[in-house]
């Protein structure tokens, strides 16, 4: 099947936010081709222009949940190191302020990253992300900003409380799961890198 401006919409979806070249690179198009998609959802009100790059709308997210209406139960993926950028974001106090609100409880500072190996859990992690999930707002501390974020409430392992956060503003493509949980997961649950872990979602 040949990419089309629905397959721009699922691309973006999964990613939060991204731009032009982003998008070309992914659906494997020219940037004229990907900058004339978006043009087309933004005169459709399905993705909206910010900060430089386009992230979906509620009534874009509302179209794909049309298209493909049930959420995943469960995604699993194999634990690896990442950037190490989770800490730095999630010791800051805008959104350490509204993360027990949002979530219930306040997350170790930094998060767990999975690697989804295989079709069928990177598609479930793309139609999670057509979710609306629970909206992190962004805030600005003197002349830096600090995007937004989506997060989805799980259960770790079938037990530990959890979320999946998806940054507004992420390095990491579909195939990545970064997690958040009350703990230091890898010494809660001895895990190492290449181990599996089962994310079950809740149903919001």
């Amino acid at each position: 099947m040949k990419p089309s401006p629905l397959h721009a919409l699922w691309a973006l979806s999964a990613r939060a936010m991204a731009s032009s070249v982003e998008l070309s690179a992914t659906l494997g198009v020219s940037q004229q081709t990907a900058s004339r998609w978006l043009s087309e959802l933004v005169d459709e009100g399905f993705i909206e222009r910010a900060a430089g790059a386009y992230r979906v709308t509620n009534a874009g997210r509302k179209y794909l949940q049309q298209l493909s209406p049930q959420a995943p139960k469960q995604i699993t993926g194999r634990v690896f190191t990442g950037l190490g950028e989770g800490r730095y974001y999630l010791s800051q106090k805008g959104y350490q302020d509204q993360f027990e609100a949002l979530l219930g409880f306040k997350p170790y500072p930094g998060t767990l990253n999975l690697r989804l190996d295989d079709a069928e859990n990177r598609q479930a992690n793309v139609a999670l992300r057509a979710q609306p999930g629970r909206y992190l707002r962004g805030f600005s501390v003197k002349e830096r900003t600090f995007g937004g974020a989506r997060c989805y409430a799980c259960r770790i392992s079938g037990r530990h409380l959890g979320a999946v956060i998806v940054p507004e503003r992420t390095h990491y493509p579909e195939d990545v799961v970064e997690l958040l949980s009350p703990f230091f997961l890898r010494k809660k649950l001895g895990l190492k890198d290449g181990d599996a872990i089962r994310v079950v979602l809740k149903n919001e």
